[in-house]
């Protein structure tokens, strides 16, 4: 019996954080909006306000009506959330430089949020981006995390480098297959508006001289696919680069969160059972 309980022990540590570990997943973030209570980041290396583009003019808070974007109180995965409404929003952002940790060389993190949405029921026609990180678009030196137009609706994620690096012929992207563009795909996926559902991608060993980097893509806490054999350069002004949220997106967003290295695959399903999610972390 007590060899049953001891074996049952061990299987659960890799879930568990010790203080060693708390204090190292604290050390790595750079960035954490809750959206409790505010709109603005509860912890930022770099600026840490939230912004509204309407009419080419970008603007400090929330700045839409409630048909667009609802800071809903209390319907999040933990306190309150975004809750994107139309697919006509204004863009919305945090500015990336400093929050998303980035290098020249050997350019590794991590990206965690929570998304409630029914891909098939909810979302408009088209792709929609909950999330996309760069100073360009979504083909041109960017991170993203998308649902595709397919039916049933899958979800990736997008790790597209300089557009020259991954498309040298400078195709149109109508021409280029999807087995031929850096996406990882998850066909079968959790994601539902009954529940929220964890994402955290990964990356490392990119901006590096080969192709060996990597990238991977964990929901509710479980590894769903990995990446690598792409020159994955990267090209950004910093001072340009957004995280942009709710694409063309429709459902619920939030806990939104940056490291400045690849968390294990350990970290990943510690932080997924976080019993008050990433703000536990903070002082």
């Amino acid at each position: 019996m007590k060899e049953s309980i001891l074996c049952f022990t061990i299987f659960l540590l890799p879930c568990l954080l010790t203080g060693e570990e708390r204090k190292s997943l604290k050390d790595a973030l750079t960035f954490h909006a809750s959206f409790d209570g505010k709109v603005d980041a509860d912890y930022a290396k770099g600026d840490g306000t939230f912004y509204t583009t309407v009419a080419k003019k970008t603007k400090a808070g929330l700045k839409v009506t409630e048909r667009d974007i609802l800071h809903e109180k209390g319907k999040g995965r933990f306190g309150d959330c975004l809750n994107f409404r139309s697919i006509e929003t204004p863009r919305v952002h945090f500015a990336a430089k400093d929050n998303v940790v980035f290098s020249g060389n050997d350019w590794e993190g991590t990206v965690s949020f929570w998304l409630r949405t029914s891909p098939d029921g909810d979302l408009a026609p088209g792709y929609t981006d909950p999330i996309q990180i760069t100073p360009k678009s979504a083909l041109d030196a960017c991170l993203f995390f998308e649902f595709g137009i397919e039916d049933p609706r899958p979800c990736r994620l997008g790790v597209f480098g300089d557009k020259e690096s991954w498309n040298p012929e400078g195709k149109p992207n109508k021409e280029i297959a999807l087995t031929d563009r850096p996406l990882i795909t998850v066909q079968e996926h959790p994601f539902s508006r009954d529940r929220w559902t964890h994402v955290v991608f990964t990356w490392r060993g990119f901006n590096s001289s080969d192709s060996s980097g990597v990238a991977k893509l964990y929901l509710d806490g479980e590894l769903r696919g990995d990446l690598t054999g792409w020159p994955q350069q990267y090209t950004w002004n910093l001072d340009e680069t957004k995280i942009n949220l709710g694409v063309k997106f429709i459902g619920g967003l939030d806990e939104l969160s940056c490291f400045n290295r690849e968390l294990s695959g350990g970290e990943v399903k510690a932080l997924h059972e976080l019993k008050n999610g990433v703000a536990s972390l903070l002082p």
